[in-house]
């Protein structure tokens, strides 16, 4: 332990380095929770479809077009087409 006055005799041990950046929060989430929290407060399920590679590639020319999502358009077309009432 140094004198609090004594200002010529160096530390015996460096202290430790702060490393870059921001420090993180004590209960800081990961990517994957936040993304977990997002599906539950706007209620929403994924779900995996399997299309064919034309049908594909006339979506993504479709998706150019309209400057939309995916999301947009199937949630669009269930809706209209399969959820309508008849």
């Amino acid at each position: 332990m140094k004198d609090a006055n004594d200002n010529k005799t160096a530390e015996l041990v460096d202290p430790p380095k702060r490393g870059r950046g921001r420090p993180r929060k004590e209960g800081a989430m990961t990517g994957a929770e936040r993304q977990a929290a997002y599906r539950a407060r706007h209620e929403l399920v994924p779900v995996t479809v399997e299309l064919p590679a034309d049908l594909v590639e006339g979506l993504n020319e479709y998706l150019k077009f309209k400057d939309t999502t995916r999301n947009a358009v199937f949630a669009k077309l269930l809706r209209s087409q399969l959820l309508r009432k008849r």
